[in-house]
């Protein structure tokens, strides 16, 4: 296995992701954002949604929707410093409401059965 190339890179990046991810975990939880990535592919999944229902580029609708849901973040950061887990929930909760709610109006030929 090891004897291709890609595997032995897939490997030393493993071992570098795996001595990374723990030092900036520990930042995240500290400042109450540990669900910012889970937050933001949710946002991602609402803006593919937006774009499909556009007809336009998912890619650029879920780039678009990501950032307006960060920007929205920050925004309210600054107003509720101590609530940022709260935030990020609300935040989660508003964008698989509107992927589903999307997907399952009828409007789009998506399927959001598991």
């Amino acid at each position: 296995m090891f004897n291709y190339d890609f595997m032995q890179n897939a490997f030393f990046v493993a071992i570098c992701i795996s001595l990374l991810c723990p030092c900036i975990g520990i930042f995240m939880v500290l400042r109450r954002s540990s669900m910012i990535g889970d937050t933001m592919s949710h946002a991602s999944l609402a803006g593919i949604t937006l774009g499909l229902l556009t007809n336009t580029n998912p890619i650029l609708g879920a780039f678009i929707f990501t950032a307006i849901c960060g920007a929205l973040i920050e925004y309210l950061r600054k107003y509720f410093s101590h609530h940022l887990d709260l935030i990020l929930t609300i935040i989660l909760s508003l964008s698989i409401g509107t992927a589903i709610t999307l997907i399952s109006s009828g409007k789009l030929k998506a399927n959001a059965n598991v």
